[in-house]
């Protein structure tokens, strides 16, 4: 039984994915050529967790970049993508801006990617890009089906040296979110959570952390830091 399951995964993801491609697709951007906006969406599938970079992904494609924006905006409304904004603030200088790329079904990122065995899974070396994908979609849904806005963003200075996966502004409070994979992460998993104490300046102030984890109980950190379970969201 366990054999069939890969194969059932696939004929499912690309079930929907025509079904999506066929009803939904055409009219709301209008797609001519259906090989192409396949290519699209598995070359979008490889900027998952990272900045939605459109020129590099309409050279990848074949497509301009105004296109690449266009079936870009369409996945996004469609629910089929996240664009998670990067965070800024008047007392946070020289931050990024560009937003990164999620998709809302972690298992519709594996199809695009050619993954169905979550043994292969496992042994990916960026294998943390799903994880992360998976924390940020449930967290994002966690919120839209309950009819409110998602309150998310992520941080990274200009500089690329320090990054925050996730932000939650919630009350005028910012909680800062880490994701690691592993089960056990130490207290270095938070060290950039100190980036945005300077947003107090501006009258924002710094909630408890978290670190989500393959962990399965919660545990400190270190003040006002804990590491928690991924189930839990």
């Amino acid at each position: 039984m366990h054999s069939e399951q890969p194969a059932a995964a696939r004929d499912y993801f690309g079930a929907y994915f025509q079904t999506y491609l066929s009803r939904d697709i055409k009219d709301l951007a209008q797609v001519a050529d259906e090989l192409s906006f396949y290519k699209f969406m598995r070359v979008c599938g490889g900027y998952a967790t990272a900045h939605a970079d459109y020129s590099s992904i309409a050279n990848k494609t074949g497509i301009t970049v105004n296109k690449a924006k266009q079936w870009l905006s369409v996945l996004v409304s469609s629910g089929i993508a996240i664009l998670l904004p990067a965070y800024s603030s008047n007392a946070l200088k020289r931050v990024a801006k560009t937003p990164k790329l999620y998709f809302m079904d972690t298992g519709l990122l594996c199809y695009l990617r050619g993954i169905d065995d979550a043994g292969v899974l496992e042994k990916l070396a960026d294998s943390g890009v799903f994880f992360e994908n998976y924390v940020v979609s449930e967290v994002y849904k966690s919120y839209s089906n309950s009819g409110r806005l998602p309150p998310l963003f992520y941080y990274r200075d200009a500089n690329n040296r320090k990054e925050i996966d996730l932000l939650i502004e919630r009350n005028g409070i910012l909680y800062p979110v880490e994701i690691k994979e592993n089960a056990r992460p130490g207290a270095k998993s938070s060290r950039h959570f100190s980036a945005i104490a300077p947003a107090a300046e501006a009258g924002v102030s710094i909630g408890m952390g978290s670190v989500i984890c393959g962990s399965m109980e919660i545990y400190p950190l270190e003040h006002n830091v804990w590491a928690v379970p991924h189930w839990i969201i």
